[in-house]
């Protein structure tokens, strides 16, 4: 490693990492930035299937003003089909057909999957025709299929916002129980173990072992959708300590220790990744 890159790898940790890792001083997250579906109040349910009616005042919702319809969420069933479960709000089989045609390019409704959720907003009349249908692909792409002057499907995108969480691990039987036990998101076991894979032996943790880490956790709303980059990490055992930093080199981060020398090393310290490792784990070589 070059003088010049190590200095830098001081100064960042001397500066910024070494006074969060051992205090982990941020006592509130930092949110980055902010696209948020409001929550409405339940207003009735329909009978015949298991969904709730929501009205809200000044309410946007995927960008549609939500104050002009009848707002309803439901989750698709198994074995159901896009045009029966339009046809329960008045859209006749051409018209289903019409929108699949126009926007063959752009969503297969054939990718539609049961257990994912959807919403239906409809006119308030006495009619309450159908307007609306947005169906959740994923928690940030959601497709809008319009039933008004054109029919046709629009994708609509959410931005998570990001907060900088940190938090310490002591493990008792593996780092895996460790983050569910606390009500960590277990990704976390994967980011960690990526960036020690060249230096510590995962399938041989000690009771008593140590991690601190600060990391990135995206939400849509309130929801947590999974976790982003860890910042910094330290790895407590027997009295030794490896410190994780991320530095970027002509555009690929790669982590270091506290001395500037890179985590990857030329072996791997656990032959195999352990997410895809099947078998059980003896107490003498525990599940990571």
């Amino acid at each position: 490693m070059d003088f010049s890159l190590r200095s830098i790898v001081r100064r960042q940790f001397h500066k910024v990492i070494l006074p969060l890792i051992p205090v982990f001083a941020i006592a509130t997250a930092i949110s980055c930035t902010s696209n948020n579906v409001k929550e409405m109040s339940v207003a009735k349910v329909r009978p015949a299937e298991k969904r709730s009616y929501y009205t809200s005042p000044s309410s946007l919702l995927f960008g549609i003003n939500a104050d002009s319809f009848n707002v309803i969420h439901g989750r698709i069933r198994a074995n159901s089909f896009l045009s029966d479960l339009l046809s329960g709000y008045g859209v006749t089989p051409g018209e289903t057909d019409l929108i699949i045609r126009n926007s063959k390019n752009i969503f297969n409704v054939r990718e539609i999957r049961s257990g994912n959720n959807f919403t239906v907003l409809t006119n308030k009349d006495s009619e309450a025709k159908l307007r609306y249908f947005i169906y959740e692909n994923d928690p940030t792409l959601y497709y809008i299929f319009s039933f008004n002057d054109s029919i046709h499907i629009t994708p609509f995108r959410v931005t998570p916002r990001t907060e900088i969480k940190n938090s310490s691990l002591t493990i008792e039987t593996s780092l895996w129980d460790a983050l569910i036990g606390k009500g960590l998101n277990p990704e976390l076991a994967v980011d960690l173990s990526d960036i020690y894979a060249w230096t510590v032996d995962f399938f041989g943790l000690q009771k008593g072992d140590r991690f601190k880490f600060i990391y990135e956790e995206n939400f849509i709303g309130e929801k947590s959708i999974g976790t982003g980059r860890i910042i910094a990490a330290k790895f407590f055992s027997a009295g030794k300590e490896i410190c994780a930093i991320p530095i970027i080199q002509q555009g690929k981060e790669s982590y270091y220790d506290c001395h500037g020398n890179s985590l990857r090393k030329e072996f791997l310290k656990a032959p195999l990744h352990f997410s895809r490792i099947a078998s059980g784990f003896s107490s003498a070589r525990m599940h990571p």
